[in-house]
């Protein structure tokens, strides 16, 4: 799945234009080891595929960029991310 951003964004001088995500080539290892990651920061999340948090993670998972990518993004393109994502997993 691709996900266009409405305008090219920068991170670390490299300009992304879009995120390839291959959420089909992720596995349930992924979706412990993001539940982990949370839990490890402190955060707290109840349900994976609703948490925005979680799906952000997913998102930097399924495109192999960095969460601090995923985290620098313009809130609108980080909302519209998580829920593309949470789209896939509640199916």
């Amino acid at each position: 799945m691709k996900h266009i951003f409405n305008k090219p964004f920068t991170f670390e001088g490299q300009e992304y234009k879009e995120l390839d995500l291959n959420l089909e080539g992720l596995t349930g290892d992924d979706l412990i080891s993001v539940e982990r990651e949370l839990t490890a920061t402190g955060t707290v999340v109840v349900t994976i595929q609703t948490s925005q948090a979680a799906c952000l993670l997913i998102a930097s998972r399924a495109a192999k960029v960095p969460s601090e990518l995923i985290r620098a993004l313009p809130l609108n393109e980080a909302s519209k991310l998580a829920m593309a994502v949470q789209g896939f997993l509640l199916g």
